[in-house]
């Protein structure tokens, strides 16, 4: 568990590991910044066995909107845009991430 660089970035699957390299922002403060890829964040659901290996996973779209409230996103644009970071970064190794969000190998 890390933390990057306020923004989403894509994810890949390493040695049967999900790697997701940043999930934007969850809670801001104050007059942060939040336009365009600032403002778009997701929650990660991933199901994992008992190794440690990848299952599952589900991502669950969120806006941060005003002073930082966070707000289902409707239009699910961060799974389009994980979808597409995710490829160009990981062509090889790029979870597949469906309209809905469920991501599988």
């Amino acid at each position: 568990m890390g933390h990057g660089p306020h923004v989403l970035r894509g994810m890949e699957i390493y040695k049967d590991r999900l790697i997701a390299y940043s999930l934007g922002n969850f809670a801001t403060y104050g007059w942060f910044q939040l336009a365009g890829a600032t403002a778009e964040t997701m929650v990660l659901e991933v199901k994992i066995d008992s190794e440690g290996k990848f299952v599952s996973g589900k991502i669950h779209p969120f806006v941060l909107r005003d002073r930082g409230i966070l707000t289902k996103d409707e239009t699910k644009s961060a799974i389009s845009t994980i979808r597409r970071l995710s490829q160009m970064d990981f062509p090889t190794t790029a979870p597949k991430v469906d309209d809905d969000g469920t991501i599988s190998k």
